[in-house]
């Protein structure tokens, strides 16, 4: 897919991909038992665990990540001094700006180093009295919610249901859950519109993922929390915890 072309690992260690198989031998519950005359075998895997392997797999092929630890395919850098403009002048549609050169360790870590050389990380994410940014949400993050959102609606769809919300509470700016969004439209094929009217609705075969950002309705709330003035990236209903 196009945001996995930007240079990263050689298109010969892209195609060897990840597999499912890759995703079971890393795992850290991977057990196994003796069979005697010192030789061990591992445990049978379950049929859940294996589809759940096989999603991850999927997840992390879509989102460039080689089976060479640490490439990762299509993450273009972003240079300290971009980042810092990006966090200074917090405008809406951050979620974008970064995706497709948010990972920790190619992306964002050699821009990190720079900014707190020059002593302006963290003082980066607190630049404003009002939404500032007090995360930024890493390929990893996405790649771990992503697969645990695929998962869960594959699950639930095994059983009959045809529906999974993602919720979040306290959204702020919502720039995780456009993030999150982004990425799973990614590992989809899926354009995904953050402008549109909540809840954002994601199709993945007949189940139907809903992308739900609330906050308080609480303005002295949302002001001691510094998100009152916010431009969220996508739409943030006003609904306290218990009506979420």
């Amino acid at each position: 897919r196009p945001h996995c072309r930007y240079g990263g690992s050689s298109s010969s260690q892209a195609a060897t991909g990840i597999a499912a198989a890759d995703v079971l031998a890393h795992r850290p519950q991977q057990r196994r038992r003796d069979i005697g005359g010192g030789e061990e075998k591992r445990e049978e895997v379950d049929s859940e665990t294996l589809k759940d392997a096989e999603v991850q797999a999927m997840v992390l092929n879509a989102l460039g990540f080689s089976p060479d630890v640490g490439e990762v395919v299509g993450q273009r850098p972003i240079d300290a001094a971009e980042l810092w403009d990006l966090l200074r002048q917090r405008q809406k549609g951050l979620a974008r700006r970064l995706f497709g050169r948010n990972s920790f360790r190619w992306s964002y870590l050699p821009a990190l180093r720079s900014l707190t050389a020059s002593q302006r990380w963290p003082l980066a994410l607190s630049l404003h009295s009002q939404g500032h940014v007090t995360e930024l949400p890493t390929l990893e993050l996405c790649a771990a919610l992503v697969t645990r959102i695929l998962c869960t609606a594959r699950r639930l769809r095994d059983i009959g249901q045809r529906r999974l919300i993602f919720l979040g509470i306290g959204s702020g700016d919502a720039l995780v859950e456009a993030s999150v969004a982004l990425h799973v439209g990614a590992v989809l094929g899926i354009a995904i519109e953050l402008d549109c009217e909540a809840p954002l609705r994601i199709q993945y075969g007949d189940m139907e993922l809903l992308f739900v950002a609330t906050d308080t309705p609480d303005e002295t709330e949302r002001t001691r929390n510094c998100s009152l003035s916010v431009d969220p990236e996508m739409a943030v209903l006003p609904l306290d915890r218990r009506a979420a």
